[in-house]
């Protein structure tokens, strides 16, 4: 029903599409079908679009893949997290195993695409450990990963559950940026690119297309309670976010998708937060996001798209950048250097100081 609230007035033209979080692979075989046959009738899907499914391990099974390839799905992304056992059911709570993570990976790679997720810095983890997961990944000669540090907020299951570990310490600020050293160096050495930030790809044929998009500021559409889009300068996020970890967690989560139902019963599209940007804002995230990109991002471009020089608004941001060899200009263009690449969540910060 909000798909059909969103494109009453048109049915927009969609080159990417990500269906995520994992969580839709629980669904049956007769809801997938649904889901798909929602999105074919309300988008225009163009015949070069690139179809994202995300997938837990355990939750896949050959019925569901043929329903995929049914309805055009070409990557898919598994979040495979570790291949250790002592951490993923322990710590991460996850449901798989890595007998049942290697086993799903294989069986997915009939798609064009394929992506797993890696996480890094969970308590006790030493470069080592990374390094047996990076090894796995090589020898399954999966062409495209991410690898995300791990970030905990307060009063989270996650959180809570860390807590329990206090043998286990969170690796140091130091081995966080060997590990990710240690990413890096191994993954190139072995013929993959870091075409995007944290993303890495055995040739252009494996680029996430959806992330690369989003990276260049294209439009976002989101559907579905928490889930985020950008449009005409707006960012919203449609629902409402779920609520931290708390005794009543169940009933918190029960009253917010009630109020999202309601909104749509109602005709109403369920956007509960929504900031419209103005122009220096609108440019500061198109060079917050575009510099993620490896060829960088365009200052010709930026100057004619948003009437700004970004030199005159992020002057400071850019001088410091440039001086501590984090960022370079190169062919009119942006870029993160190879130590930028390593600190680039640190050096998107560096645009929004002085406005928190």
């Amino acid at each position: 029903m909000e798909a059909e609230l969103i494109t009453r007035e048109c049915k927009p033209i969609v080159s990417a599409v990500l269906i995520g979080g994992g969580t839709p692979s629980i669904l049956s075989e007769a809801q997938l079908v649904k889901l798909f046959k929602t999105i074919y009738d309300n988008f225009s899907i163009s015949k070069e679009a690139e179809i994202t499914f995300e997938v837990e391990p355990h939750k896949i099974s050959d019925e569901k893949i043929k329903v995929l390839k049914e309805y055009k799905v070409n990557r898919i992304n598994i979040g495979i997290q570790t291949f250790s056992d002592y951490v993923l059911k322990p710590l991460m709570l996850r449901r798989h195993n890595s007998q049942e993570a290697l086993e799903h990976i294989n069986k997915c790679k009939q798609f064009d695409k394929l992506n797993v997720d890696i996480i890094y810095g969970y308590p006790g983890q030493e470069p080592g450990d990374l390094y047996c997961d990076i090894e796995k990944v090589l020898d399954l000669d999966i062409p495209s990963v991410t690898f995300y540090q791990l970030w905990t907020k307060n009063k989270t299951r996650l959180k809570k559950r860390i807590e329990k570990y206090r043998d286990l310490m969170l690796p140091s600020i130091e081995d966080n940026i060997l590990m990710r050293i240690l990413i890096k160096k191994t993954m190139e050495q072995n013929g993959y690119s870091e075409n995007l930030a944290s993303w890495y790809f055995k040739d252009d044929r494996y680029m996430y297309k959806l992330q690369d998009m989003k990276w260049q500021n294209h439009p976002l559409i989101g559907i579905g309670i928490s889930s985020y889009g950008y449009l005409n300068n707006t960012v919203y996020v449609t629902g409402s976010d779920f609520p931290e970890w708390s005794a009543s967690y169940n009933s918190n989560v029960i009253r917010k998708l009630e109020g999202y139902f309601k909104s749509i019963n109602s005709g109403q599209i369920p956007v509960s937060k929504a900031k419209h940007l103005n122009a220096e804002d609108a440019l500061r995230r198109a060079v917050v996001l575009g510099i993620k990109r490896a060829e960088g991002v365009s200052l010709d471009d930026l100057r004619r798209k948003y009437n700004e020089n970004p030199y005159l608004l992020f002057g400071s941001a850019l001088d410091f950048l440039l001086r501590n060899g984090l960022i370079e200009e190169r062919d009119g263009k942006i870029c993160l250097t190879y130590t930028g690449f390593l600190f680039d969540d640190e050096v998107s910060k560096s645009f929004f100081k002085g406005q928190e």
